[in-house]
């Protein structure tokens, strides 16, 4: 006792497996199913989420790190109170991570389209725009078209990139290792995509018809390689594959199983016909709304 004589009360004993009570009255689950002394939630130990975020945070804290379960981890899953605060302390702050993540993702699902489709467009008018020259000036107009929409794609797929990290910590942290593999495909698929586009756009008066014609085919395929990665990734989130979970821990990542997962055999092609459909159907709806104005030649609209 604390400024008295005697001896301390007895201290609770506990076989593995069942609860130990502590100072707070509450106890933590350990990584192998033994309960672990912790602090109440809302005691100064551990103020709770609502408290911890209106607290000042202590120098070289990091409330944000997270670390995924290991052996021996504190807190659930590898996180602590104070991360699970800074993640989402109400469930008013995780549907505002919900909204920002589908706003971002409903603006760029129409740029990526675009991004699939119109390379194979411009390239196809391109291809007969050898023999026919309306085809060829369609190709030049729609090529300008196509480098502004990867430009503007590229600026919301690299936003929803941090997002990804920033919104959903716990879930990359974890699980990262996994599925992160196609989105290092579709990035590495990115480069020859936007050098390719470079070189189709200042290519036009500098290189010979066939040689700008082929410069167009690197386009279509990595567009279809970075539609292909992300895809992927969404489709291991459906249906997850490729790893082994120990004690809470990632192990035994298997690339190709997690890449060709169950669900990216149908995933895939809806997506490269959903593109194409957007990209056509767009295109088409420019030059219908153009024909009752009278404008009916073969390249205006």
């Amino acid at each position: 006792r604390r400024g008295g004589g005697g001896a301390p009360p007895p201290t609770p004993t506990s076989s593995p497996g069942s609860a130990t009570p502590s100072p707070g009255g509450a106890s933590t689950v350990g990584s192998r199913g033994t309960r672990r002394p912790g602090p109440r939630r809302g005691s100064e130990a551990d103020p709770g989420p609502a408290e911890a975020l209106r607290r000042p945070r202590a120098a070289g804290s990091s409330w944000g790190s997270v670390t995924p379960l290991r052996h021996g981890g504190e807190g659930t899953h590898g996180v602590g109170h104070r991360d699970w605060a800074f993640l989402a302390a109400t469930a008013s702050d995780l549907m505002a991570a919900r909204q920002q993540m589908a706003f971002t993702l409903a603006v760029h699902i129409v740029l990526a389209s675009f991004g699939i489709s119109f390379p194979l467009i411009t390239l196809l008018a391109n291809w007969k725009g050898l023999t026919d020259p309306d085809a060829l000036r369609l190709a030049r107009r729609w090529s300008k078209a196509m480098a502004v929409l990867f430009a503007v794609g590229a600026v919301t797929g690299t936003v929803l990139s941090f997002e990804m990290g920033l919104l959903w910590p716990g879930l990359m942290g974890i699980y990262g290792e996994v599925f992160g593999i196609p989105f290092a495909i579709e990035g590495i698929s990115f480069f020859p995509e936007a050098i390719f586009i470079a070189i189709c756009i200042c290519g036009w008066d500098r290189l010979s018809p066939k040689m700008h014609l082929l410069s167009g085919v690197p386009i279509v395929i990595a567009g279809f390689g970075g539609a292909f990665a992300v895809v992927a990734a969404n489709s291991w989130m459906n249906e997850p594959a490729g790893f082994d979970l120990v004690d809470g821990a990632v192990t035994n990542v298997d690339p190709l199983a997690a890449i060709f997962n169950g669900a990216v055999i149908y995933e895939v092609p809806h997506m490269i016909l959903a593109a194409y459909c957007v990209g056509g159907f767009t295109g088409a709806s420019l030059y219908a709304v153009g024909m009752p104005r009278g404008r009916r030649d073969r390249h205006r609209g």
